[in-house]
């Protein structure tokens, strides 16, 4: 795949995945109708407006009180899934605008949903792709890094690629710790892609993070980063895909 090809399927990644793909809809009720909706949904709040009003409010179900709504809680349609797990690792909601109404809200539990797994394995993804490019660019010698089991691992996978006929090179048949193990031994080239302000042994840690995260959702399985952990974690990948 072309240099071109990653930065056009990063931007769909960071620009184009939106808070609408993991909203739900909603529509301000009266507050009696907010106060059953909750009870027979199990919402913890919904945006309530009174007849013959304009204002928005919001219906809190735990203390049974209403409050208002606070122009910090309300997004536009099309801000990207990482700037809504920004703001959902402060706020516990937010409210969605589509063009002058606002008739979405989402919250934190909607975070651990498919478009959002899909989103942050794509930006693994990609963040192991760019890397393994410039290794490639950067004409390092790879196979001196890793060791003999793991090299013996990318021949296999590397065989079986080409008795299938398909194009690939022995360094994509390598894993994310592989391309862990290569990079840090091979700090200096790499270290201007991450923020001055982290060391070494920090990034690491932070790249051993990335590469479980990646396994859980690979598999499938039930996420154990917290969310705060998971947002540094792309702010870092995010940070790097930009200056690679």
């Amino acid at each position: 795949m072309a240099k071109t090809a990653y930065k056009i399927l990063e931007k769909i990644f960071t620009n184009q995945i939106t808070v609408l793909n993991i909203a739900v809809s909603t529509t301000p009720r009266d507050l009696e109708s907010a106060k059953e909706a909750c009870l027979v949904r199990n919402f913890d709040i919904h945006l309530i407006q009174e007849p013959g009003t304009e204002d928005l409010q919001v219906y809190m179900r735990k203390s049974d009180t209403v409050r208002a709504l606070n122009d910090s809680e309300v997004i536009s349609d099309s801000t990207p899934i990482l700037e809504v797990l920004e703001s959902l690792c402060t706020k516990e909601q937010l409210f969605v605008k589509v063009k002058r109404d606002i008739t979405h809200m989402v919250t934190r539990s909607d975070l651990d949903t498919i478009p959002v797994r899909i989103w942050l394995y794509g930006m693994i993804s990609l963040f192991e792709i760019e890397l393994k490019e410039n290794i490639s660019q950067l004409g390092i010698k790879w196979e001196r890094k890793l060791s003999n089991k793991r090299i013996e691992k990318a021949e296999e996978l590397f065989e079986l690629k080409k008795l299938k006929n398909e194009e690939i090179h022995m360094l994509g048949c390598t894993q994310l710790c592989d391309v862990g193990t290569i990079m840090f031994k091979s700090w200096e080239q790499f270290k201007e892609y991450f923020p001055e302000d982290l060391s070494k042994n920090n990034i690491r840690s932070s790249f051993n993070h990335i590469n479980d995260l990646r396994d859980a959702l690979a598999h499938g399985q039930k996420l154990q980063t917290e969310w705060p952990e998971i947002l540094s974690l792309i702010q870092l990948i995010s940070y790097s895909l930009g200056k690679m």
